[in-house]
């Protein structure tokens, strides 16, 4: 096609096999015009473009201008090598680059949020959202770049400010679901929030997302008499996270002979901890690939009686799944506690002091009341305490934290040092990898010190290898 295009023949160009064989045997049966385009084809070619003449002059004019486009935009190969590296899990070396990048040109405000989040991944909070903001000020309407400055400030404890810019993220744009979803979740931690408002958004969330989904309209056999109960559990923590502790426990103690386990693994980490959840179930199934409408019917052909929701609005959270009611009995259980406004939820597992009486009426869920403690805590490889507390030995009161930064804030600070301002030579442990980076770690020296409180008196660590 381009060189008959180029010498002008478009007369003998077709658009399929047919038409070419037709023009073939034509041409087969003029000999007068086969010897007119053999006798023209030396000229036809000396005066169209590939003349060698005009061919090299449009080949320098392309290698030109690839070069200049190169000094003009270096930034574009140093952003395309970046993202490669990121590709292959190597975000050191894509950082590089993209600060490389950001020298030659200051204006890619795209380039300024990716910064902003591999900082924020390494726990690196500080310069994080300060390379958040500053794409911000160069594409202050862009719903992404709202969304991880949300994602940074989410992190790093700032939860009025996560609020903030996970509402102008939907507001930006309401049909991504994540942006309303990730504002759902951290209301929870912010103080100034309400349970009317909660209700309200996970309302709107329905609305928007969940309401034109139609159940697949299965007629189920309540039994009472079942002598074994099938349950399923989805989560998006079957791994090492406090869920699969609070799970690990609950599997292995459960009665067997009265209930099956099928556990359904949203999430897209696998570790030591899914290995073992593969082990303590009837069967283990990967759905972070699987669409939402194949696994409800996966459940329902499994004929799971009791399906258990353990992420709510939280990563890799599955809520789809539920809204085609696979199960007779589905229940919102450990790993959130806010009401999902789903009217196929059936249960909501808490206790009176979790969810008081007068709240109920925030929650589109039945409260299923549960008798004494919500959680319980029995971890196989939890160490015996020695008979002698550290305070003997040490001589001094030890407070500890060993919760995620994202789970702090500057009030429960405040709170902390009034204790430790009360209670003369006491000190502190943060356990948290949140922390462990170097500007996070001063930021909360800073933090204690303009109370008054040494830096000696606080400890900072890694709680990384939790199985250790």
């Amino acid at each position: 096609y381009s060189i008959l295009k180029n010498l002008g023949l478009d007369e003998l160009i077709v658009q399929d096999l047919d038409a070419y064989i037709n023009k073939a045997i034509k041409l087969a049966a003029n000999i007068d015009q086969l010897k007119e385009y053999r006798l023209g084809l030396r000229t036809k070619i000396t005066n169209s473009s590939f003349n060698i003449q005009s061919y090299i002059k449009k080949y320098t004019k392309s290698l030109q201008g690839m070069w200049l486009a190169k000094c003009k935009h270096p930034e574009l190969e140093l952003n395309c090598c970046a993202q490669k590296f990121e590709t292959i899990k190597e975000p050191a070396k894509a950082l590089e680059l993209y600060l490389q990048s950001i020298q030659h040109n200051p204006n890619q405000a795209h380039i300024y949020n990716q910064i902003g989040i591999i900082l924020s991944k390494d726990a690196q909070h500080i310069d994080a959202l300060a390379c958040g903001y500053k794409a911000l000020e160069l594409e202050p309407n862009n719903a992404y770049i709202n969304a991880c400055v949300g994602d940074a400030s989410a992190r790093f404890g700032m939860h009025t400010e996560a609020v903030k810019y996970y509402g102008l993220a939907h507001e930006l744009d309401p049909k991504f679901k994540n942006y309303l979803s990730s504002l759902i979740f951290v209301k929870h931690k912010d103080a100034n929030t309400t349970l009317p408002e909660l209700l309200e958004l996970s309302q709107k969330y329905h609305e928007l997302y969940l309401s034109h989904i139609q159940s697949l309209n299965i007629k189920f056999d309540y039994n009472i008499s079942k002598n074994k109960l099938k349950l399923g559990i989805i989560s998006g923590d079957l791994n090492g996270h406090p869920v699969a502790f609070y799970l690990w426990s609950l599997l292995e103690h459960l009665n067997r002979e009265r209930f099956e386990v099928h556990l359904y693994h949203s999430g897209i980490k696998h570790d030591v901890f899914t290995d073992k959840f593969k082990e303590l179930s009837d069967s283990f199934t990967s759905i972070y690939e699987i669409s939402s409408l194949d696994t409800a019917k996966l459940i329902a052909s499994k004929g799971i009686d009791v399906l258990f929701d353990c992420s709510g609005y939280t990563r890799g959270e599955r809520l789809e799944i539920f809204k085609y009611k696979p199960a007779p009995v589905q229940v919102s259980h450990v790993g959130y506690f806010g009401t999902l406004a789903i009217p196929e939820m059936d249960f909501l597992f808490a206790n009176p002091y979790v969810i008081r009486k007068e709240e109920e009426k925030y929650y589109t869920e039945k409260i299923y009341m549960f008798p004494g403690a919500q959680t319980h805590c029995d971890l196989p490889w939890m160490p015996q305490a020695s008979e002698e507390a550290p305070c003997q030995r040490n001589g001094y009161i030890t407070f500890g934290s060993m919760n995620s930064y994202h789970k702090l804030s500057e009030d429960l600070f405040k709170i902390w040092i009034t204790i430790l301002e009360q209670v003369p030579g006491s000190k502190i442990i943060f356990d948290t990898q949140d922390l462990i980076e170097k500007g996070s770690t001063n930021y909360l020296y800073k933090v204690f010190q303009s109370y008054g409180i040494e830096n000696s008196r606080l400890t900072i660590r890694s709680n990384k290898d939790r199985v250790n």
